[in-house]
């Protein structure tokens, strides 16, 4: 009879090559494409990346084949490849390691943990997903699923939860594997985002009888290990669409949570809504539009107007890098959801202000 982790190893591995997802990253050994793929996939849903209408996984391979391509290219065009997947600097640290490598590695990733992670945006999660599923090296990958799977199974061993814990049980684990661990990495993920998810799907599982929780309700199963909910700040932007002679003012600001992203002029309201009347003044409101960005919740009030001076002041026009673009050209310049949000909203509305420009 197998001990509780060989049994916990075979069953796992076995289950992934039966029921794993089809996905396009997993049918290669190309470290290169495995790093894109786990870079897109943090903090990022599967379904912004691979959905019915856009695969923005392929479109970025296509266009960035290897890391040459990725190097000899331009940041513009990366973002412009990265639009709406959302936390900016993962495209940006993408590039810069793309010329790293291009340069130091001659194009190759080294097969060093060490020298991997001191890579920009390349940490303790990529390093073993790159050096695991492209090599067969014995690197455990420890994201929020294989955390989940492991203290809920492991429950009475791994307890009380301590996250650094489950990491070093992880890799104790991956050193008793017998078979790949580019494989068995991958069924511990699959199984997370497939079986053991945050409100477990206990009727699913073919390793239940033998999981330490197996016991409890699936209430109680869904608070293990403890989540952390973070609640997000609210903030409050008036967002301005400024246009002249058909172009419309867009602006790279140099600092705050859009930095180095063209977006409209904008302010933050701090003491909303006291403020909101004397800056409406002499402006065309088109509507709110709300948005997520990291750990801020944002209300954006969306005005309309031609005055570049008096009340807007305090948008600090000069201390950004301003453009004035054509309309039919703008979407060219919006990487960021929230930008193109704004750009719809006045698109939407535009008909109705045709006739009071």
């Amino acid at each position: 009879m197998l001990d509780k982790n060989s049994f916990f190893i075979k069953e796992i591995y076995s289950w992934f090559l039966k029921n794993q997802r089809n996905l396009p990253f997993r049918n290669t050994k190309n470290p290169y494409k495995i790093w894109i793929a786990e870079i897109m996939l943090q903090q990022t849903r599967m379904g912004s990346v691979l959905n019915q209408f856009e695969n923005k996984y392929a479109k970025f391979i296509e266009r960035f084949p290897d890391i040459q391509s990725l190097a000899e290219s331009n940041l513009e065009e990366v973002l412009h490849y990265w639009s709406g997947l959302g936390y900016y600097h993962r495209a940006k640290n993408l590039y810069i390691t793309s010329k790293i490598l291009l340069e130091k590695y001659n194009g190759n990733f080294p097969i060093n943990y060490k020298e991997l992670i001191e890579l920009p945006g390349i940490g303790d999660y990529t390093a073993s997903a790159i050096l695991s599923i492209a090599f067969d090296l014995p690197y455990s990958v420890f994201d929020g699923n294989v955390n989940r799977v492991l203290f809920r199974f492991f429950y009475h061993t791994l307890k009380p939860y301590q996250i650094t814990k489950v990491k070093h049980y992880a890799q104790h684990l991956i050193k008793e594997l017998k078979g790949k661990p580019s494989i068995y990495n991958q069924a511990l993920m699959e199984y997370g985002a497939l079986i053991c998810t945050p409100k477990p799907k206990c009727n699913l599982c073919l390793i239940s009888k033998q999981c330490d929780v197996f016991s409890l309700s699936p209430q109680e199963i869904s608070e293990i290990p403890p989540r952390k909910i973070k609640k997000k700040q609210e903030l409050v932007f008036f967002v301005y669409i400024i246009k002249k002679n058909n172009k419309i003012l867009i602006q790279k600001s140099k600092e705050g949570i859009l930095k180095n992203h063209y977006f409209f002029p904008y302010i933050e309201v701090k003491n909303f809504p006291n403020s909101e009347l004397s800056l409406q003044e002499n402006k065309i409101f088109l509507g709110i539009i709300p948005h997520s960005i990291m750990h801020y919740k944002i209300k954006a009030y969306v005005f309309i107007t031609e005055n570049l001076k008096n009340d807007l002041s305090n948008l600090n026009l000069d201390k950004n890098e301003n453009q004035w673009i054509e309309i039919s050209k703008i979407q060219n310049y919006l990487y960021t959801n929230f930008a193109k949000k704004i750009f719809r909203l006045y698109i939407l509305k535009n008909k109705e202000l045709y006739f009071k420009w």
